[in-house]
């Protein structure tokens, strides 16, 4: 499936706060999660999950950012009694009206603007906001070539992903290191020239330096061929460190990750919807302009030509350690499934993925 655009060449016209006026089209939106969502005046509408509203104070604010007993701005103003998730479907959207706003189901929306006819994964105007927001970021500091975005806390809990390379000047090896609960980035590590052998010891240094912090480490590595060669090593090792926790997926016999294409775009999905409601915090420059160049290709994602996508991958695992978890912990539950449902892998289709609209 295709990104699609139907223009209005009928110059049908629809209603604003400045009157009838006519629109660009309707375009395809990708696959969403949708929500009903039931008012005070009994009145109940389905959207997804990023249909642009207005609070009463003037405010813009996505469906799943709703909170019982908002007041929405509409042709009749109207309090939010209830949200409930329903189903995960393609949808569809008015784009370019004069204004950018409009009302359907008596309510004032925001209008959405095409973009381009790449698919990107995360939406642009989030990706805009955190290139701003990166800006005002700076590092905590550097340990063997691994940057601390803050440092360790005593006591505390943490998720790494790592997605081994070869090290022969292409790919990157890459760690990435998110607190728990929070989601907030605290530490990166990335080598294009680092062996397995090399990037297993750089992982049990960073995983030591969280031990003298008495913190705990879920971790785990993407079994492809070369992350075979790092787990080996793992399991080989007569000392690793005794706080880190090596995750696999739960019932596989393989340790560690394996990525099918089901896998894949579950995570990407999932991560989206995360970064999109501000419910993890990324503090990487280098990770947000991975962000911007990663797109639909060959029924997957991957990062335009010239581009990297390592540091992605290695939040892809993360996302699966959350998943794993959450099994056992609410708070990880609550992550992942407090706003939208997660389907499980063998809901999806090779058409499961979302598509690039600005709103």
């Amino acid at each position: 499936m295709t990104q699609q655009l139907a223009l209005n060449t009928k110059n049908w016209k629809i209603k604003t706060p400045n009157g009838f006026v006519p629109f660009a089209g309707v375009s395809t939106m990708g696959v969403r999660q949708l929500y009903k969502l039931t008012f005070d005046d009994n009145t109940e509408i389905e959207c997804s999950s990023n249909h642009v509203f207005y609070t009463e104070d003037e405010r813009e604010i996505r469906t799943n950012e709703l909170t019982i007993g908002l007041t929405l701005i509409g042709t009749t103003n109207k309090q939010l009694i209830s949200i409930e998730p329903t189903t995960i479907e393609e949808t569809y959207d008015i784009i370019e009206v004069e204004g950018h706003q409009f009302f359907a189901n008596g309510l004032l929306c925001h209008n959405c603007k095409f973009l381009s006819s790449d698919p990107m994964l995360f939406d642009t105007m989030v990706m805009a906001v955190l290139t701003e927001e990166i800006k005002q970021i700076k590092p905590y500091g550097t340990i063997n070539d691994i940057i601390f975005f803050k440092p360790p806390v005593q006591n505390g809990m943490y998720l790494a992903g790592v997605d081994p390379a070869t090290g022969t000047g292409e790919d990157y090896s890459t760690i990435v290191v998110f607190e728990f609960p929070s989601l907030e980035q605290v530490a990166e590590w990335r080598s294009n020239t680092m062996s397995s052998v090399q990037a297993y010891y750089q992982l049990k240094k960073l995983l030591n330096i969280y031990e003298r912090a008495q913190a705990t480490v879920y971790f785990s590595v993407e079994n492809n061929g070369v992350g075979e060669g790092m787990i080996s090593l793992y399991e080989a090792d007569e000392s690793p460190p005794e706080l880190a926790e090596f995750v696999s997926e739960a019932g596989a016999k393989r340790r560690g990750m394996t990525t099918t294409g089901k896998s894949k775009m579950k995570a990407c999905v999932t991560i989206k919807d995360m970064v999109e409601r501000n419910s993890i915090k990324i503090n990487s420059r280098t990770l947000i302009e991975e962000m911007k160049q990663y797109v639909r290709k060959a029924g997957s994602y991957a990062a335009k030509i010239g581009g990297t996508d390592d540091l992605i991958s290695s939040c892809l695992i993360v996302v699966r350690l959350l998943e794993e978890v959450s099994t056992f912990d609410q708070d990880a539950y609550d992550k992942l499934y407090a706003h939208a449902y997660i389907q499980d892998d063998s809901e999806w289709s090779e058409n499961d993925y979302p598509m690039d609209i600005l709103f």
